[in-house]
């Protein structure tokens, strides 16, 4: 069976709200040392949501926040059920680190399939655009659109979000 990791840096995690001790003391409280992950709507609508269909049609997938490469250059993703996975298929959204295109070169070459998704025209947004500027190279020279460009080269495939990205 095919293995599928969605991965994504949107993700952020959040307390958990402690429902019985936040009613004895009319307050809210969260439970000690324990954090629930969650993702924004462009991953669950670009990532969970088609894996969550491909499930229905017999696939392995998982949600992934995190990934390592391993030695023989394969991705390992840590999956939301806190283990590591060794996927057939790479997705990733919005990987724009300086490593990411030798990642995902070696990845191929391990045997991966490799997917980037492409949900927004980095290279074109208005300097009144927060992201213009938080991906912008002089600003983020280790995280940044030509890291991004450089890394969706690299893949076997791409995903886009409209018909204006995939032109």
């Amino acid at each position: 069976m095919t293995q599928i990791a969605f991965f994504s840096t949107d993700f952020s995690a959040e307390p958990i709200v402690d429902e019985m001790e936040s009613a004895k003391q009319g307050r809210e409280v969260f439970v000690k040392d324990q954090q629930r992950m969650s993702f924004g709507g462009t991953f669950f609508y670009r990532g969970a949501m088609p894996g969550m269909e491909l499930n229905k049609h017999g696939y392995d997938n998982h949600l992934s926040w995190r990934f390592q490469s391993a030695p023989d250059g394969h991705i390992r993703t840590l999956g939301m059920d806190g283990e590591w996975h060794d996927p057939d298929v790479f997705y990733q959204q919005r990987w724009m680190h300086k490593d990411g295109p030798d990642q995902m070169r070696r990845a191929k070459a391990a045997g991966q399939k490799v997917v980037g998704d492409l949900d927004d025209d980095f290279w074109k947004l208005d300097k009144t655009n927060i992201a213009y500027h938080t991906t912008d190279p002089k600003n983020n020279p280790d995280f940044n659109r030509d890291h991004y460009w450089e890394v969706l080269g690299a893949c076997d495939a791409i995903t886009v979000s409209t018909e204006a990205l995939r032109k």
